[in-house]
């Protein structure tokens, strides 16, 4: 992954989800392991690779909320905070 940086780069730039050299399983692991989307049926299961995240060390996250922020914000506060607490 680290070799392909500079496709990485020119996807993100492009708009693109094709990573020229990248495999689609590559692809597909690194979503499915490093990111967090979904709806709010999804809550539990992106609670659940928070605590994997803080089981291998991970003590802290950055998050960029979308649609409606003040929302995802209540939504963490309410559902997150306590299920990790």
């Amino acid at each position: 992954v680290m070799r392909s940086a500079d496709a990485f780069w020119a996807a993100f730039r492009g708009g693109s989800h094709v990573v020229e050299g990248v495999p689609d399983a590559v692809l597909d692991t690194m979503v499915e392991n490093l990111a967090f989307a979904g709806t709010i049926a999804d809550i539990d299961k992106q609670v659940e690779k928070l605590r994997r995240f803080e089981a291998v060390g991970l003590g802290a996250i950055a998050l960029r909320l979308y649609a409606d922020p003040a929302e995802s914000i209540r939504l963490i506060r309410e559902r997150v905070v306590p299920a990790l607490a």
